[in-house]
């Protein structure tokens, strides 16, 4: 019999993907592929970022308000206080190594949701351990600071809720790939 709802003689029945899982594979492709473009664009435009922050370069137009901004903070008491502690962290060197660790965990998240699409486990592990070069990135750039935690925090964020949403699918994932 040629009927497709019957199994063949040696065929596993797999379950259908959930479909949460398919909505998480999803948005991480979409948002794993944003991540990798944008910290491409980070690193490649490092050196501009830093001036307009440290305030070397002038701005190009008045939607630069990154300059405009950080000029008004250093003319304050506060602000002169926080340029001097954070602000000043935020050179060429930091911004590219910051955007080469989110570029990297976006390619290893990448390649973790691409393997729990196809139903793998070990897509599971290698998508947390994207995360986790996301969690650690800041604190190998700026050092064991309030700063380093909260960048890691807010960078990932919604890799740890993803984390939280793929454990749920988890029984479905299995050691081979699917056909």
């Amino acid at each position: 019999m040629n009927d497709s709802s019957f199994l063949e003689a040696g065929e596993i029945y797999r379950e259908p993907r959930p479909s949460l899982l398919t909505v998480l594979c999803v948005l991480s492709f979409i948002g794993s592929v944003w991540t990798i473009a944008t910290a491409g664009y980070i690193y490649y435009t490092a050196d501009r970022t830093a001036g307009l922050i440290s305030g070397t370069e002038q701005p190009k137009s008045a939607t630069d308000s990154m300059a405009i901004a950080a000029g008004r903070l250093k003319k304050s008491a506060f602000g002169k206080k926080f340029y001097t502690n954070i602000v000043s962290k935020f050179d060429s060197r930091a911004i590219r190594f910051s955007a080469a660790g989110n570029m990297l965990s976006g390619i290893i998240t990448l390649l973790g949701a691409w393997l729990m699409w196809k139903g793998r486990k070990a897509g599971y592990y290698i998508y947390i351990a994207g995360t986790g070069v996301l969690l650690l990135a800041p604190f190998i750039v700026y050092g064991p600071t309030l700063l380093a935690g909260g960048i890691a925090v807010s960078g990932a964020f919604i890799g740890l809720v993803f984390i939280a949403l793929y454990t749920l699918n988890y029984r479905w994932l299995s050691g081979q790939a699917e056909t």
